[in-house]
Order: C-alpha cells, then structure tokens, then sequence
C-alpha cells in the first residue's frame, strides 16, 4: 500500500467512527430532549448537565450539517441545534447570549466576540446543507453588521468589548476568519461583505499579529494590535499555528497571493518543527520557540490534519508530496490515540506532560474539530485521485 493509499484508509477509518460511533453517541445521548445538547458526555456515556453554551450549540449546529455530506443520514439533529441556538440565544440586538440556563430560562446577557463569530459560522454551514434555513444569511449578515457598528477596531479587526477590555485576542478573529471563508462558499449568498472580512481579517494578521523574526503567530495583543506585556505576549500555541495556517493557506489559493502562502507554510513548518512531542501537538512555546507546556489537547491534532492535508494536496512534485502525506499520517496517528477510550464516539480531553490521559469527561464542543479534520482529508483524497 502506497502512502496515498495509505491516506485514503486512514480517513476511511475515521469517517467510519464518526457516522458509526460518535454521530450516533452524541445524536442520542449528548441530546438533550428539553432543547439543545449536553456541553460534555461523561467517559460512560452520561450526560454532564451544565449551562449550554452558545458556541457549543453552534458548533453541534455545524456538525449534524457538515455530516450530511460525509454520509450521515438524518437532519433531524441539526434543525434541532438550530432550533435551539436561534430560540434561546439570540437577544433583541441580533448578537447571540453567552449561556442559556434550563433551569431558570435565563441567558447571559455578556457580549464575547467568540460566540458570534461560530454563530456566523454554523449559519453559513447550515445554509449548504439539506436542512432548510432560510434566514440563515440575513441573521449572519445582521451579527455582522453589528460587530461593525459596535466593536470594529480602527486599526483591523475587532474590540473584545465596549468599553474596551484587553487583551485582544487572534484566537476569535481566526474563527471570523474561518467564518467568512466558509461564507464566501455558499451557493446564492452575496460573497462582498464575507471577501471584504476574510481580506481584513487576514491582512490583520499578517501585519500585526505575526513575530517577523520567527514566523510565529502570537496569542495576545495589547489596544493598538502590539503583542501583549509580560508572559501573556510571548505565548505561541503550535495547535493555532497549524489552524491558522490552513485558513491563509485557502485565502491565499483564493485570492491567488503566493506570498500569503508561503506565511501560512512557514507557519506549519515551524509548529511541526517546534511543537510536536511525543507524536502529538504541545500546548504552548514561548516566543523563542522553546516549551512552555508539554501537555497535549485534543484539538491541535486535528489542526495539524488539516494544514498538512492542504499542503499534501498542493505540493509540486512527488517527493514534497511523498514527505507531507508521511506528515498527514504522523497527524492521524496523534489524533486517534485521544479517540481511544472505553466507549467508541468519545474521546479525551488531554494529556498530561508525561503522556497520561485524563479520565475527563468528553466536551461536545471538540466534535467540530474531529469533523472539520475529517472533511479535510476526505478532501485531500478527492483532490489526489482527480490528480491521478
């Protein structure tokens, strides 16, 4: 079996997990009949009752959508996230609460950028799948409007209150960024708004957020977009340097700007070098690139699927290509050993330094992340077999 073969069964072998034991796990138990899902499923398989959180009932909006196309048959669980996100979170203003707490009907009034930004995004998802959702773009363009009117940012980007509160952080303009993006795809919607975000968001990226010296995206920023005082500035997460550098990497073949590309490479290229250890991705460096943890997450494995996925499938000639598959492979092999618990569909949270698994319960907000990763390699293998 070659190595392309060798990709090809190995995101066979997720897929098959997803529609086979998580979809099926989280459609049931992580469903909560009074509206919504569970934030987390224990390691047995019982619902962990807390607030349901905004972004956790988007995220679900997305999943149950996106697995249409990967083979799941029924819509029944994303009209049912939709029904709930747009019912009890979204406020008179257009912008979506926080939490939502069943037991007193209340919501959480506090303004978090993060939480519109997946809102946006599940919308758009929401919109190309077969459920119906016909004022999916007039509510996403709406938040927009809002985040512009309320909280842009005179330099690029967006405020994290108003008043202001600091610091600012990439990590929520980065799902904007992806939200647009995604925007942009969706057949009958008004691509300008949607391009003329993704082009600001980037822009802002590459110009502030981005340590010239390294290469290296940072997490924190201080009011005018400069890198953070104290520790809080120097961190590095090679998880988000992955995920970024999937996102510029589709701006970049997007908007035809090789340049952008080769940020977004470089990016991947360093959090492979630096923040890989013990065959997974670490959690943080500091700004010299030397560790400040080596715990591992979850969700940067699946980063790292995605940005060697769009690599693989762009590489020039056999050899690049050869060593980035290997890289793909080495990605999926991170992944699973979190995928590995007593009841197939669930998954651990993290690992400790020294490699330990913690018996934690499995957050529901982590499935966006395993099917975005899957439909990235079912997209790698699409475009290499059309390629021969």
């Amino acid at each position: 079996m070659n190595t392309k073969e060798k990709v090809h069964a190995r995101a066979n072998v997720l897929t098959r997990w997803l529609l086979e034991a998580a979809l099926p796990l989280w459609s049931i138990n992580g469903q909560d009949e009074c509206g919504g899902f569970y934030d987390e499923l224990d390691l047995t398989g019982k619902p962990v009752t807390t607030e349901r959180r905004c972004y956790v009932s988007a995220r679900q909006l997305y999943v149950f959508s996106k697995a249409t196309k990967l083979g799941w048959a029924s819509t029944a669980e994303a009209d049912h996230a939709h029904h709930f996100l747009i019912s009890r979170f979204r406020k008179p203003d257009g912008l979506f609460a926080r939490t939502y707490k069943h037991s007193s009907g209340s919501v959480d009034p506090d303004f978090d950028i993060y939480d519109q930004a997946f809102v946006v995004f599940a919308l758009a998802t929401a919109a190309q799948s077969p459920l119906s959702v016909g004022d999916a773009e007039r509510l996403a363009r709406e938040i927009l409007f809002r985040l512009r009117e309320r909280w842009a940012h005179p330099m690029g980007g967006f405020e994290e209150g108003n008043p202001r509160i600091l610091p600012l952080r990439a990590n929520p303009h980065m799902h904007l960024l992806e939200a647009a993006l995604e925007w942009t795809t969706v057949k009958g919607a008004v691509v300008e708004p949607w391009a003329a975000l993704a082009d600001e968001l980037v822009q802002l990226c590459v110009a502030r957020m981005i340590d010239p010296s390294t290469g290296a995206l940072h997490e924190f920023f201080d009011g005018e977009w400069r890198f953070a005082p104290g520790d809080m500035g120097r961190i590095v997460e090679p998880g988000h340097q992955f995920e970024w550098a999937w996102l510029l990497d589709r701006w970049a073949s997007w908007r035809e700007r090789p340049d952008v590309a080769a940020i977004a490479r470089k990016m991947c290229f360093l959090a492979e070098e630096r923040g890989i250890e013990g065959g997974v991705a670490i959690n943080e460096l500091w700004d010299d690139l030397t560790v400040k943890d080596r715990g591992s997450l979850l969700w940067p494995q699946t980063e790292r699927i995605k940005a060697w996925s769009r690599i693989a499938a762009e590489e020039r000639t056999a050899p690049e290509q050869e060593r980035s598959l290997d890289r793909v492979l080495a990605a999926i092999d991170g992944l699973e050993v979190f995928l590995k618990t007593p009841i197939p569909g669930l998954w651990y949270k993290q690992r400790d330094a020294l490699g330990h698994y913690l018996a934690e319960s499995s957050p529901a907000r982590l499935l966006y992340h395993i099917v975005c990763a899957i439909e990235s390699l079912v997209e790698l293998n699409i475009r290499l077999s059309t390629a021969g």
